[in-house]
């Protein structure tokens, strides 16, 4: 019961409450497909990484979370997983002609997930 509420809950927060966080590009960004232009406005962008960022999600809450087991937990985890995905496409955008502050993101994401994972594996392990 507390699962179905906490997962129509987040849903609804994903969907009518979370900003489109492409639309820090205000016009888009154009792409060069064989010589060709193309705009990739935010929505556009957004729809893309409407099919990209919940399977992400979905994966990453896999390292912390034993499927099948509390389930509201996993929906607690998928919703704080999904936020953090979502700022940090808003902050990559941000400083995105920046390469070395996006390298500098990933690097540091992807540490803080080895420094939980590890913590996961000392405490529960």
């Amino acid at each position: 019961m507390l699962y179905k509420f906490l997962s129509a809950l987040f849903m609804l927060v994903r969907q009518f409450y979370l900003p489109n966080p492409f639309n820090v590009l205000e016009e888009g960004i154009t792409v060069m497909i064989n010589g060709f232009p193309i705009l990739l406005t935010p929505i556009i962008l957004n729809w893309i990484a409407g099919f990209v960022l919940p399977v992400f999600t979905y994966v990453v809450v896999g390292l912390y979370y034993n499927r099948g087991s509390y389930p509201e937990l996993g929906s607690f985890l998928y919703m704080v997983f999904f936020l953090v995905h979502t700022g940090m496409i808003y902050i990559v955008l941000l400083v995105y002609t920046k390469v070395w502050l996006v390298m500098l993101i990933s690097v540091a994401y992807i540490g803080i997930h080895f420094a939980l994972l590890t913590l996961k594996k000392h405490i529960f392990f």
